[in-house]
């Protein structure tokens, strides 16, 4: 079907720049030469007069970044909302902790509000950048190329960053160009709590919903000015919401009338997809896409296996909608967050107790990497365990094989993987659906 073909066009185009973060990460360190023309750096208030090698991370959504950037070797310290897996063995440390802080001896602490002891900060020599989060798209090239400045320097970190974030908006249309033409418009919008809180049109939230190409209910409100009574009368079609939430919105009297409501169009999503701004902003476009289209699911997807091989077994996971997501980082650990309460069963793909996804450990993932490595898509020694690299060269195989790109190995992807029909990654040029 066209449909399927214009799926499967896009999901190729994904893969491309899912092997462009593969490869993000630098094995060289930087000559004298190079420092002394990527430093000083300035970003806000604070100078850098060198690379930093101690960095300690205290917003979630910077971590993201980094992880999107692949600078998290530089990384001592995070704080705890930073539960990107990959940063599972970072000390965990506040501001207000000085003494720990401290102790980690970091060269630069990331954050991306004003602390309120900044003063404190710098009388105990603790140096702050602060980097707030993207209010858009052009602003997310300026978030991007500050965090790479202050990393790997204001000429090559923050060229190399700029790139990245414009690669990520670029997979972010070519979901946005997947949105099937229709005289029906359709809106939506992303609400934070039952106070009325949205993604209006200048956050970078909003932007994510304007993407999916459905209308943002909030698109021409301010942030702040979003009430109950504003939702009451823009009326969405759809609505997305913090896992948790859709409870009380499907029980609440006052918003009984919404359509949304009324409907059943009340979807839950992690709500990491809405705060973190490195690969987890495809992974929010590429849910909402699949609520709002689910006929691309339809179209793309095959029916089940009936059987799968012994190698297949291990860890539960839930997947979400088409899943672009574009990393490199960890080999052995995802940032990804877990979507197994962000959308109901019609539009996720089924997942099982004997489901191999990202923390699965064993021999069962031991083969499923060797075979990956057979096929040409993992480049990585194999350890028997389920990270990230062992995620992204999943997801490469299921996007060349016509399955739904998850990264989380099910039966009927693993009864691909082992077939005599399963395409390598040598022949992928030649897979055009």
């Amino acid at each position: 079907m066209h449909t399927a073909k214009r799926l499967a066009a896009i999901l190729l185009c994904l893969a491309l720049l899912a092997a462009l973060f593969s490869g993000c990460k630098s094995k060289e360190k930087p000559s004298s030469e190079d420092e002394t023309t990527n430093y000083p750096v300035t970003i806000g208030d604070l100078t850098l007069s060198e690379k930093p090698e101690r960095v300690v991370v205290l917003s979630e959504n910077l971590a993201d970044i980094i992880l999107a950037l692949g600078y998290e070797a530089s990384l001592k310290g995070k704080s705890p909302e930073c539960t990107q897996s990959e940063l599972s063995i970072l000390p965990e440390v506040s501001l207000s902790d000085l003494k720990t802080l401290k102790d980690l001896e970091p060269d630069l602490v990331l954050v991306d509000t004003e602390p309120e002891n900044a003063e404190e900060l710098a009388l105990q020599g603790i140096p702050v950048a602060v980097v707030p989060p993207a209010t858009g798209r052009s602003d997310f090239e300026r978030e991007y190329s500050d965090v790479g400045s202050l990393l790997n320097g204001k000429i090559d970190g923050a060229a190399f960053a700029v790139k990245r974030a414009q690669d990520i908006f670029l997979a972010i249309d070519d979901i946005t160009r997947m949105a099937p033409s229709s005289n029906i418009v359709i809106t939506a919008c992303y609400l934070y709590d039952m106070d009325g809180t949205a993604a209006t049109g200048n956050t970078l939230a909003g932007a994510l919903i304007s993407a999916t190409g459905a209308t943002n209910a909030f698109e021409n409100t301010e942030q702040g000015d979003t009430t109950l009574a504003a939702l009451k009368l823009s009326n969405p079609n759809y609505i997305f919401c913090p896992t948790g939430l859709k409870e009380q919105i499907l029980a609440s009297e006052e918003l009984s009338g919404l359509s949304a409501v009324e409907n059943g169009l009340v979807y839950e999503m992690d709500p990491t997809y809405m705060i973190r701004q490195g690969r987890t902003v495809l992974q929010a476009v590429n849910f909402m896409s699949g609520v709002l289209y689910p006929e691309l699911l339809d179209n793309a997807a095959s029916d089940p296996a009936s059987s799968a091989p012994s190698s297949g077994d291990g860890e539960n996971g839930d997947s979400s909608a088409i899943e672009p997501s574009s990393n490199s980082s960890d080999p052995d650990s995802s940032s990804e967050p877990s979507s197994s309460s962000s959308s109901d069963a019609s539009t996720t793909s089924g997942s099982s107790d004997s489901d191999l996804k990202v923390g699965a450990k064993g021999d069962d993932v031991l083969k499923l990497q060797k075979r990956l490595a057979e096929l040409g898509y993992f480049v990585l020694e194999p350890t028997g365990e389920f990270g990230e690299g062992t995620e992204q060269a999943l997801m490469n195989f299921q996007l060349y094989n016509g399955l739904l790109a998850t990264g989380v190995a099910n039966a009927e992807t693993i009864k691909t993987l082992y077939s005599s029909s399963a395409i390598p990654a040598d022949q992928t040029g030649s897979n055009e659906a």
